[in-house]
């Protein structure tokens, strides 16, 4: 008898329209959270919950939704996929979304036929507020200043902000600016490094970097990278570098 009236249930789930019930991500804010899809399966572990698969992917937690007409305490969304995480947005069209239920590891989801579909494998949108998920340090380059030149040393002057969003104080690095534009001179370097400070949590500093030659030709590519050395152990090791187009 329960397993006759369940599909019933979750295609009333599925198909009513759904309300916030917690959500992570808080509508017109400004604080910084790291989100993406994860698969419920990690190294030997799974299938699991979305709120295991966040919790052991980054500390995080799932994004949630809440039905009008469900009973249950959670709704987590989840989406069929790949097997490994989506480190970038996809456009292939090849997803179906729906939601895991409770302490079932099982996605849901319907398709326009509303024929329901179910899955183990599955990926769940996992979100972690970077400044509060992350137990230590974590530097980034939050802005990249509009290039000079310096006619006095015939070279280009690049300025980037390094800040440490991390919980705990980041030691002494090294930066460095790569000209990523094909059209630099030959012969000359094409990149440079230089110091950072050791920062405590939340600070941030200004460094200068000199390429020399001009590096709108005609326009400037540039990316600066925090601790390129990987010397200071982060939070986040993928979040370093920034990128500066500007058209000459």
């Amino acid at each position: 008898m329960k397993k006759t009236m369940i599909w019933p249930v979750f295609m009333i789930l599925l198909l009513l329209a759904a309300v916030v019930q917690a959500d992570p991500v808080q509508d017109n804010s400004l604080n910084t959270y790291k989100a993406g899809w994860y698969p419920n399966y990690y190294k030997q572990k799974g299938p699991m919950t979305c709120p295991e698969t966040c919790k052991i992917w980054i500390q995080g937690v799932p994004e949630q939704e809440m039905s009008v007409a469900a009973k249950t305490k959670s709704i987590n969304v989840c989406k069929f996929g790949y097997d490994k995480p989506i480190n970038k947005p996809m456009r292939d069209g090849g997803f179906l979304y729906g939601n895991q239920f409770d302490k079932t590891p099982v996605c849901y989801t319907a398709g326009m036929s509303k024929k329901m579909q179910t899955s183990e494998k599955y990926y769940c949108l996992c979100i972690a507020k970077t400044t509060s998920g992350c137990k230590g340090s974590d530097l980034v380059v939050t802005e990249i200043k509009q290039p000079e030149w310096d006619h006095i040393n015939n070279r280009s002057i690049i300025k980037a902000v390094i800040k440490n969003i991390g919980s705990s104080g980041a030691g002494k690095s090294i930066a460095r600016v790569i000209d990523l534009s094909p059209a630099q001179p030959i012969g000359v370097p094409d990149n440079a490094i230089a110091d950072t400070p050791a920062l405590a949590p939340g600070d941030s500093t200004t460094i200068t970097f000199y390429l020399p030659y001009w590096v709108y030709d005609p326009n400037a590519d540039l990316e600066v990278t925090a601790d390129y050395k990987n010397a200071v152990e982060e939070c986040d090791e993928k979040n370093n570098s920034k990128t500066f187009s500007d058209g000459g």
